[in-house]
């Protein structure tokens, strides 16, 4: 690594305040562009550096087999560098900012469906009253908090017992940028943070005195790592198909809480992040599990809608509070039971298009009885006679899927199309059901 690499690395270390992973993956970033321009210490000439050879190196990396979203990551840690060193006068400009970022497909943030969260919590919930040894009590935990919380891998790794409010009522977490925010601990959960660090106590884990919340057998902090060991290996266990890691953990947390009227653009809170807005408009709507799911031995209670951030809190400003179960309240929109998946492509839908979508989605849950999903994807076509809003929509039922296509020139008057054209097909699916 050259010295000013070296420079710039301890520039976002000491001054950006980046965290030790950002800088580490900085650092590697930088390196395989160094080792790439065949450079020696002490040889680099950045003002050398076109935008010739970055697509050389683009190249390169794609046909080493990495996907367009981590060269872009590294493209975008390297246009960085040289950001600091046209501040620094060290260079006359940014070869990186001549180079377009690689095409990458619109993704749907990965979740758990509410259903079968609130059922893993139970189980994982029933594992830790059952658990005979320190190891499966933790292993069970580490799942159940990520998910009750909302927080991030490196904030579950740093968290220390002496972290916790008065009766582990809430949690102070420092995230990215050494940003502090307070957590609120939902009452089941603390319950299982009784019966962890008793069995802490019980088997003599912490000899030497670490304060971490999260062990290892022999006494040390977690390592992230053994943190997504465990998650991998619970959600395997108990049937979860697909991505498996904690940030999924976060992202189902995100999802039940913005179903129960939190706007995580605005409210950052308990996440601890500003969600960008097409990302909020990509999660589905799904009812919070958490407590749900916690205390299934609990009689049910009344269900209750709930209300508005504002009308919880008395301001828009702020998700904590002291009534914390309200966090984890439920919320059906219209007679809305099926797990909805909205994604927009070519553009960033806005919130009033994400709601009307909502609503009327929610009206033809009623024509059909036996969806379990359903997909609308929004996007902006080549402009024709009938327009360039396009709204497609797929149904899932079981063995088969219904799906409908509409063209105007806007999304609403597509989306109202595609669901009449899928009113027939729903009425021929019940016909054949029927027979």
């Amino acid at each position: 690594m050259t010295d000013l690499a070296e420079a710039y690395l301890a520039y976002i270390e000491r001054v950006r305040r980046y965290s030790p992973n950002t800088v580490k993956s900085y650092r590697r970033d930088i390196g395989m562009l160094l080792d790439f321009l065949g450079t020696e210490e002490g040889t680099f000439d950045p003002s050398l550096l076109t935008a010739d050879d970055i697509r050389e190196w683009i190249v390169a990396l794609s046909e080493s087999g990495l996907k367009p979203s981590s060269i872009n990551r590294m493209l975008s840690a390297c246009s960085s560098f040289f950001k600091y060193l046209l501040r620094e006068g060290i260079v006359a400009g940014n070869p990186f900012a001549k180079v377009s970022s690689l095409k990458t497909p619109a993704l749907l943030p990965s979740f758990i469906p509410e259903g079968r969260m609130a059922a893993l919590v139970g189980e994982l919930s029933a594992e830790m009253e059952e658990a005979t040894d320190f190891r499966s009590m933790r292993d069970a935990l580490v799942v159940l908090f990520l998910y009750a919380t909302g927080i991030r891998l490196a904030e579950l790794i740093a968290i220390d017992r002496t972290d916790f409010g008065p009766e582990f009522r809430e949690l102070h977490v420092t995230g990215k940028g050494d940003r502090e925010r307070m957590v609120p601990v939902v009452p089941e959960l603390r319950r299982r943070l009784f019966e962890y660090m008793a069995a802490i106590k019980r088997d003599d884990i912490c000899k030497s005195g670490e304060k971490a919340l999260f062990l290892t057998e022999q006494g040390r902090r977690i390592s992230r790592t053994e943190v997504y060991r465990i998650v991998r290996g619970e959600l395997t266990a108990l049937g979860v198909q697909g991505k498996r890691s904690p940030h999924v953990l976060r992202h189902t947390f995100a999802t039940h809480l913005m179903n129960g009227g939190a706007d995580l653009r605005e409210d950052t809170g308990v996440v601890g992040a500003r969600f960008p807005e097409c990302h909020a408009g990509l999660y589905p709507q799904q009812h919070c599990a958490v407590e749900r799911g916690l205390c299934r031995r609990t009689p049910p209670r009344e269900p209750q809608v709930m209300p508005s951030l504002q009308e919880r809190t008395g301001r828009a400003g702020s998700l904590y509070r002291k009534d914390k179960r309200r966090l984890s309240g439920a919320l059906k929109l219209g007679g809305l039971v099926m797990n909805v998946q909205i994604q927009a492509v070519k553009f960033d839908a806005d919130r009033k298009l994400i709601e009307f979508v909502e609503a009327k989605m929610a009206k033809l849950d009623r024509f059909i009885e036996r969806a379990t999903g359903a997909d609308v994807i929004l996007k902006l076509d080549k402009d024709n006679e009938k327009g360039n809003k396009v709204a497609i929509i797929r149904i899932e039922v079981p063995g088969d899927d219904l799906v409908a296509e509409a063209r105007s020139k806007s999304f609403e008057e597509s989306v109202d199309n595609a669901i009449d054209a899928l009113k027939k097909q729903i009425e021929k699916h019940k016909e054949r059901y029927a027979k």
